[in-house]
């Protein structure tokens, strides 16, 4: 299963925020999403899982545009994280988490169990309104795994989390699944370590692509980032050394 995406172009409000993207995201990989603030990640994102059409061109999921996926079938696809979102009522965690599964309490909690590194039994019975930001990022990964998908589309995964859960998030990603994982990163160190391919955006257009070591350059990081700094792949895990500063 690979996603194709061709000549993709959106506008918002007279601006383009993603310009003539093509690219396939191949199954097997994690896949990492990286650029500057508004250049068009999260966007691309919400066009892989169709709560954005684009205005020219098409996403194709295994040789099929989305606009022709029966919408059930297309959503048993995809584990979808946005960011900060989550339903508008006031529910309780367990009822949240069951959603995915059509409202399965018993296989729900048996899921949940499976996912032992968000720990989300410890919520089940508190409403979203009692949760933190962390916890409430909890529950939206563990919406996003609950059915096991193919293809994981995740935008910012790690926002709030604790260390312990982020690295133990991270490492599950890596486990082979049919599809592939697609996550939108702020963090560079953390795409570094972790995805297999980097795809980089700039002002809506793609800019590069390909395996992190080849992509993530002196002069990228430059030019894309505007910062003075080297990626150490000398040490495991790699790092990013901003003028002597090494960022972990």
């Amino acid at each position: 299963m690979t996603f194709s995406l061709r000549g993709l172009t959106v506008e918002r409000q007279g601006r383009q925020v993603l310009k003539s993207v093509s690219h396939v995201l191949e199954n097997g990989q994690v896949i990492g999403v990286v650029g500057p603030n508004g250049s068009g990640k999260s966007t691309l994102l919400r066009t892989l899982y169709g709560y954005v059409e684009p205005d020219e061109g098409d996403v194709e999921l295994d040789g099929k545009a989305l606009s022709l996926w029966n919408p059930r079938k297309l959503a048993s696809r995809l584990g979808v994280c946005p960011q900060e979102a989550e339903p508008s009522l006031d529910f309780r965690v367990e009822q949240v988490l069951a959603l995915p599964l059509g409202g399965d309490l018993s296989g729900m909690r048996e899921q949940a169990a499976r996912l032992e590194f968000l720990n989300l039994p410890a919520l089940f019975e508190r409403t979203l309104s009692q949760l933190s930001g962390g916890e409430r990022q909890r529950v939206r990964l563990g919406m996003a795994l609950m059915r096991e998908s193919p293809w994981l589309i995740l935008d910012e995964p790690i926002n709030h989390l604790d260390l312990a859960t982020a690295w133990s998030l991270m490492r599950y990603l890596q486990k082979p699944r049919e599809g592939g994982v697609v996550l939108a990163l702020h963090d560079l160190a953390t795409a570094a370590r972790y995805c297999r391919h980097i795809l980089v955006l700039n002002g809506g257009e793609k800019v590069a692509a390909g395996p992190p070591t080849d992509i993530l350059t002196t002069e990228l990081l430059k030019s894309v980032f505007r910062l003075d700094a080297t990626m150490d792949w000398s040490i495991e895990p790699p790092s990013l050394r901003v003028q002597g500063v090494e960022v972990l």
